[in-house]
């Protein structure tokens, strides 16, 4: 896609790959205003501005946009998606193609540099392969949430609780963008 054309922030697959790649989301005015024109106006002044949605994710969409434009943010990851994470693991892979990852089809069980296993509760017992080679285990905020603040923060997105290791070591550092 070139664009992606909405009224506001939304958590949609369609909505992280454009912020992934860093492509303009804009209001539905810019669609109306060129369509007048005849040609396609500049997107920057149209992009979609959701205050209560940026402010709940901690994020400003325009520099989420220009930062993955920059450089994808997730370049040089590899993510593994178990089989009951929402977004479906279908989604996930689309998600994480964007950001620039590599999608992991199998569980990995060798620790690998920038390597993650994205999970939940639910697959807690999937997970003990990657687990024993300490390679981290995280939520799908890790994507979710990680997209729309271009920050990859493994650490902070570790899982705990019943059948996982709080705050499992080891793999990927988190890679702030500001």
């Amino acid at each position: 896609m070139t664009h992606l054309v909405t009224d506001k922030v939304r958590r949609t697959v369609k909505f992280l790959c454009a912020v992934a790649r860093g492509v303009p989301i804009v209001t539905t005015d810019w669609l109306e205003k060129s369509g007048r024109r005849g040609s396609f106006l500049p997107p920057s002044e149209f992009l979609v501005k959701d205050a209560e949605q940026e402010k709940k994710f901690s994020f400003r969409l325009e520099q989420s946009l220009l930062t993955a434009h920059a450089q994808p943010l997730l370049q040089g990851y590899e993510v593994h998606v178990t089989r009951s994470v929402k977004p479906d693991p279908a989604q996930m892979r689309d998600i994480v193609s964007c950001s620039g990852a590599r999608y992991l089809p199998k569980m990995p069980t060798v620790l690998r540099p920038q390597t993650v296993v994205v999970s939940c509760v639910e697959d807690a017992s999937l997970c003990i392969p990657a687990l024993s080679a300490r390679i981290p285990v995280v939520s799908a905020e890790f994507l979710l949430t990680g997209i729309l603040q271009q920050r990859a923060d493994p650490l902070g997105h570790a899982l705990s609780g019943p059948g996982f290791e709080p705050g499992a070591k080891g793999g990927a550092k988190g890679r702030k963008r500001k």
